[in-house]
């Protein structure tokens, strides 16, 4: 089942990489609570900061997660918003 996500406003569609970060370093669970480094989805209209594609870094308490609906198991999306991205690490080009 493939999901077709339209985020509202200023919210980001994200799927959240777990096992990645910054540098290469992979940063224990109870660590990645505070910074997540996510792929955006899909960004609502009024989103000018980040396009889809990109690879951003948001605060963690800020997500609303999810898991079910069909996605594979080891995989986390969730929605932000704009204000709640700290950098965009890789523009998609």
């Amino acid at each position: 089942m493939t999901l077709d996500v339209k985020p509202l406003k200023n919210w980001i569609y994200i799927k959240i990489t777990k096992e990645k970060t910054i540098g290469g370093i992979v940063v224990p669970d109870r660590a990645q609570d505070e910074r997540h480094v996510c792929d955006v989805l899909v960004v609502g209209p009024e989103v000018k900061k980040v396009k889809a594609g990109d690879e951003i870094v948001v605060i963690g308490a800020a997500t609303i997660r999810y898991q079910g609906l069909g996605l594979p198991s080891d995989e986390i999306r969730s929605f932000i918003q704009e204000d709640n991205v700290i950098a965009v690490v890789k523009e998609r080009k």
